[in-house]
């Protein structure tokens, strides 16, 4: 990390030297881009928790599910809809990830309208308005309730109810 560090500053200093009497312009923009391109992903759930909850997030690595290091995220339990944004792990790629949506067997349904991915604050995979049915399959302790637009949560089939990225998901993130 220190060596990389050098690095980009050993060539910002090379190019700054190089530059000298070019337009300013070039030597501000190019150092810095370097920098500030570090993927840094988050996924975002747009739902409504009725009650207090706790969430977990796997991601797959290199190949290989991370079940070692879950990022685990505490809802606070309300009658309005409520963003969830939760980071990747920082500086890491990763290839796929998997939600368990809730670890509160009081929890009967989830009202879930959005899961989106950003990189850097954009939009990469649009999951509003139930897109994301396409980027996220369900396991069995989900069954759709469709007079009140929302899941039913059944915790006797699959503890916890997880959710986890499907093949297009992983093409976006594998990129």
């Amino acid at each position: 990390y220190k060596m990389k560090k050098l690095l980009v500053l050993f060539l910002g200093g090379t190019l700054l030297l190089s530059s000298c009497g070019k337009d300013k312009k070039n030597d501000s923009d190019v150092p810095h881009e370097e920098v500030v391109a570090k993927d840094n992903f988050s996924i975002v759930l747009n739902a409504i928790y009725e009650k207090d909850d706790e969430l977990s997030f796997v991601y797959k690595k290199n190949g290989y599910w991370d079940y070692d290091h879950p990022t685990k995220y505490a809802v606070k339990g309300q009658p309005n809809s409520q963003m969830v944004n939760v980071p990747f792990p920082l500086g890491e790629k990763c290839d796929n990830i998997q939600v368990d949506v809730s670890t509160n067997k009081e929890q009967k349904v989830l009202k879930l309208t959005d899961i989106s991915i950003l990189n850097n604050g954009k939009e990469i995979v649009n999951g509003r308005n139930m897109a994301f049915i396409k980027y996220f399959n369900f396991g069995t302790a989900f069954t759709w309730d469709e007079k009140n637009l929302r899941y039913n949560l059944l915790f006797d089939q699959e503890y916890p109810p997880r959710i986890v990225g499907s093949d297009a998901l992983e093409a976006i993130l594998a990129k």
